[in-house]
């Protein structure tokens, strides 16, 4: 864009007569044009998701662990996730580096089993004696993640040679859908108590930041191997508008990564003096590994004034991924 810039500017100047000079206009373009780049890099711009980047598609499992009433093990099913990304991108700005992922996230549901919540409830409604039984639920999640990375390259003998750190920026936002999946009882008491069970949506919105590294080694021309991992403090906002809970909490977020790139193809086409292309194609492969911590969290479903234990909860996904890349 820049040398398209600089050679549109130049033709103007030779058709005003001559009076400029050429050289040092050209300096000064090319510099403008690098400060332009630089803060389209920075911010994450369209331009550059636009002109490079890769499309993945995801499959594998997602849990639930803790921080529900009735929920006192991890419970797990299929995921399939969808992601846009950059995985490591050089700027104009020697060493400097930048990354981005957007991923949307759907799980089937999450079925629990009949469970007992023993020695915390002996008394709902009039209802007293033996521990009272909870009836099986299901969750199904589903949810964006986004996150850009700016790096810096202490490593640098290519594009596919590389080792960075850098700082990691991103939000999550996730909901989790509740609903009742039993289908009978046989004690008349977990009949009642079943229909005071509340159901609905319990939505979170996460800010998180930390330290992240990536590495990446070529193992011939066409194929290289590469690594990722991220460790962020995360603070998150929960709501469940039908038992009216609005709760803040901090955490831990932490991803680590490990993939192979396969590039067929990478050409250089001069088109003019100014302006030349250089389109890329590349397939990837690898694993994911994904875990949002949030602490001393209790959402209760029940429509009702419970006394409820603070516990982790912790939502995970590890997924095994096929992308498709491409750049100009």
């Amino acid at each position: 864009m820049k040398k398209v810039l600089l050679s549109c500017f130049c033709i103007t100047a030779t058709y005003a007569g001559g009076s400029y000079d050429i050289a040092k206009i050209a300096q000064v373009l090319t510099a403008v044009g690098g400060t332009i780049s630089g803060i389209d890099v920075l911010t994450g711009g369209t331009l550059g998701m636009m002109t490079h980047g890769e499309i993945e598609y995801g499959r594998g499992t997602m849990s639930l662990e803790g921080g529900f009433l009735g929920l006192n093990g991890k419970i797990s099913d299929n995921v399939d996730t969808y992601t846009l990304k950059d995985e490591h991108h050089n700027t104009p700005v020697k060493h400097l580096n930048y990354n981005y992922k957007i991923s949307w996230y759907d799980s089937s549901t999450l079925d629990q089993s009949i469970s007992t919540y023993n020695g915390y409830v002996t008394d709902i409604n009039g209802y007293t004696g033996d521990a009272l039984t909870l009836p099986s639920m299901g969750y199904k999640i589903q949810g964006l993640d986004a996150d850009v990375g700016l790096g810096w390259n202490l490593i640098d003998l290519g594009a596919h040679d590389y080792f960075s750190i850098g700082l990691d920026l991103g939000v999550s936002m996730p909901w989790i859908e509740a609903a009742d999946t039993s289908s009978s009882s046989s004690s008349s008491s977990t009949d009642s108590l079943a229909s005071l069970y509340g159901t609905g949506t319990t939505k979170m919105w996460t800010y998180k930041v930390g330290p992240q590294m990536r590495v990446s080694k070529s193992l011939t021309s066409d194929l290289s191997l590469y690594g990722s991992a991220i460790y962020a403090y995360q603070n998150a906002t929960i709501k469940n508008s039908s038992v009216d809970l609005n709760m803040n909490v901090d955490g831990e977020f932490t991803e680590s990564e490990l993939g192979l790139r396969y590039q067929p193809l990478e050409e250089n086409y001069r088109l003019t003096n100014w302006f030349s292309v250089s389109p890329r194609l590349y397939f990837t492969a690898g694993i994911r590994y994904n875990q949002w911590v949030l602490h001393d969290v209790a959402i209760q479903l029940f429509d009702q004034n419970i006394p409820l234990p603070k516990s982790d909860m912790k939502v995970s996904s590890s997924t095994t991924y096929f992308g498709l890349g491409y750049g100009f």
